[in-house]
């Protein structure tokens, strides 16, 4: 004998297929097993409401999905409707009064818009109205608990949770047409997206709100939340609220990015005594005006990033300023950091145009890579202080108003790139720099240098087009290193340390003014295009170098008018002459 199976709420039960029937009502068929309604059918015959019979006492899962019907009258018997059993209909009007058991999701996406509920129930299942036509629903009064998304994508306008207790995520998500939320006192936490993109939400009284969760009100753009005393999670309220001056009484209850990309906040002042979370207000394009006070420790990561932010005065209490944490703010023009300051992070201050000067405490030990890079900063001051010793990569790269930089003794490292594109550096005092990064001063308009450093990377003053002079007699390396002074068109004096630099390393000198060199350490080594596209007249290999190897294209196009060998090497050199111009 075959066997139907159906469920209830609780269990998976067996009958005999002999107990499964099927009959017309109202023009619909429906399938119906041991008082489980298990499937409706619509038909051409069918009418707009459907009363369904007295011995049914379960609405099986799924039983009307896609049935076009407005309205059902439920026998006072029914005990159960199961998960999903409405979903997509066409259902618009039900009397769910002496139902004792509802599953989730049973209205999802149908036409409903006028319900009466459950006497028994005392709570809303998840997503039990979810893209529904619900726009009037009056919670009943032993209903203490709305469950996940249970009113989301609902028409929903107003809603009273006076006699709420419980409310997990998610509940009015989507609902855009929400203006108003009456919020019981009992409710302290505001869970995980609660009203997201509630646009039209201007009113929910949250002063006795403790704690407001993950993009709770993201996207509600309408609603005045600003002083509030809860404790409160990132994007609690991204893209924005009503408010436009904003009082954080305690920076410590605010999670990371919670007022991200609030496009409404003009002021702001800052109590506490934590640091500012990472990325608070990043993105707020129109906040103009920051008050921070004594006793803020810290600047999160892209807290003011990308803000409209014009000035900015760190206390003492302030003992970080971390990456990015007002990059892009194109219209600061005044920072003012106060002794206590100990570190300045990661681009913290890149792409500020419109800052022209600034004054780094001596408190301040370390800068970090780019932190001021593409700035409008016309002159630095940096801190003297011992623990101070190196200027990092990319740190004041592409400041092209840049004129003056007073470099303190104890710096004795300028990493890569670290003044790249500065085209308005003419002078930089490098006497007491022991190593320079590749291309550290590149396309600068440095005109004269004197250096002493052990290292110096390849390129690291390439392309400087106004330099005319280099004394290089005091480096304490045995190599120009390649491209150092690639395209430096107007450099035309260079002074090498005598009997010391044994390599050359490839377009070290390319295209530059130079009309001397001389030869004069042993073992030398000279690489491609070296010397390639200069005004070198004359090349000396001096009576010290007992051996060199030039190689291919070394003086291409370099017009050498005499090329002064010594006897004994006359021979070893002249089979590669014709390869190295």
């Amino acid at each position: 004998m075959k066997l139907t199976v159906y469920k209830t709420n609780k269990t998976i039960q067996e009958v005999p297929e002999s107990s499964t029937e099927r009959r017309v009502v109202d023009g619909f068929f429906l399938t119906i097993a041991d008082g489980v309604l298990v499937d409706v059918e619509d038909s051409s015959t069918s009418s707009d409401v459907l009363t369904i019979p007295d011995d049914v006492k379960i609405i099986d899962e799924q039983a009307f999905e896609d049935v076009c019907v407005k309205e059902v009258i439920l026998p006072e018997g029914l005990e159960s409707i199961e998960d999903e059993a409405f979903k997509n209909s066409t259902l618009a009007k039900i009397d769910l009064t002496n139902v004792k058991f509802l599953g989730n999701k049973v209205f999802e996406f149908s036409e409903l818009g006028e319900i009466t509920y459950s006497k028994y129930l005392t709570y809303i299942p998840e997503r039990c109205f979810r893209g529904s036509n619900l726009a009037e629903f009056e919670i009943p009064k032993q209903v203490t608990a709305l469950k996940t998304g249970c009113f989301e994508g609902t028409n929903l306008e107003r809603i009273d949770l006076s006699g709420i207790i419980t409310l997990e995520e998610f509940v009015f998500f989507d609902c855009f047409n929400l203006k108003e939320i009456i919020l019981s006192e009992t409710i302290t936490e505001i869970p995980d997206g609660f009203c997201r993109r509630c646009q039209c939400l201007e009113k929910i009284n949250l002063s006795h709100v403790q704690f407001i969760g993950t993009s709770a009100f993201s996207e509600c753009s309408n609603l005045d939340a600003g002083n509030l005393s809860a404790k409160i999670d990132r994007n609690a309220f991204e893209p924005g609220t009503a408010v436009r001056n904003l009082d954080i009484k305690d920076i410590s209850k605010l999670d990371n990015g919670v007022y991200q990309n609030c496009e409404n906040f003009e002021s702001v002042t800052i109590n506490g005594d934590r640091a500012i979370p990472n990325g608070l207000f990043s993105g707020c394009k129109n906040l103009k005006n920051v008050t921070i006070d004594e006793g803020i420790t810290a600047v999160g990561d892209s807290a003011f990033f990308k803000t409209a932010v014009e000035k900015i005065i760190l206390p003492s209490t302030v003992i970080v300023v971390r990456s990015d944490a007002f990059r892009e703010c194109r219209q600061l023009r005044e920072v003012i950091l106060n002794d206590g300051l100990k570190t300045i992070a990661e681009s913290a201050f890149k792409q500020t145009e419109n800052l022209s000067e600034i004054s780094i405490p001596d408190s301040v030990k370390h800068i970090s890579s780019g932190c001021f890079a593409c700035s409008g900063i016309k002159s630095v001051k940096l801190p003297e202080n011992s623990a101070f010793t190196s200027i990092l990569w990319e740190t004041f790269f592409g400041c092209k108003n840049l004129e003056t930089v007073k470099l303190p003794d104890s710096i004795n490292i300028i990493d890569y790139y670290a003044f790249s594109e500065c085209t308005s550096l003419r002078s930089i005092n490098l006497d007491k720099v022991q190593v320079i990064g590749s291309s550290a001063f590149a396309k600068t308009a440095l005109e004269y240098i004197t250096l002493s450093a052990r290292k110096i990377g390849s390129g690291a003053f390439a392309q400087c087009e106004n330099l005319k002079k280099a004394d290089l007699s005091g480096i304490g390396t045995k190599k120009v290193d390649s491209r150092l002074f690639f395209e430096c068109m107007n450099l035309s004096k260079i002074s090498l340390p005598k009997n010391q630099i044994k390599i050359y390393g490839g377009d070290c000198f390319y295209h530059t003014a130079i009309k001397e060199i001389t030869f004069d350490a042993d073992n030398v080594i000279v690489g491609p295009n070296a010397f390639g596209m200069t005004n070198l007249k004359k090349v000396v290999i001096s009576e010290n170098c007992n051996d060199i190897l030039f190689q291919d294209y070394a003086f291409r196009q370099a017009e050498v008018e005499e090329f002064i060998i010594p006897d004994f090497l006359e021979k070893v050199i002249s089979h590669d002459l014709n390869s190295i111009f």
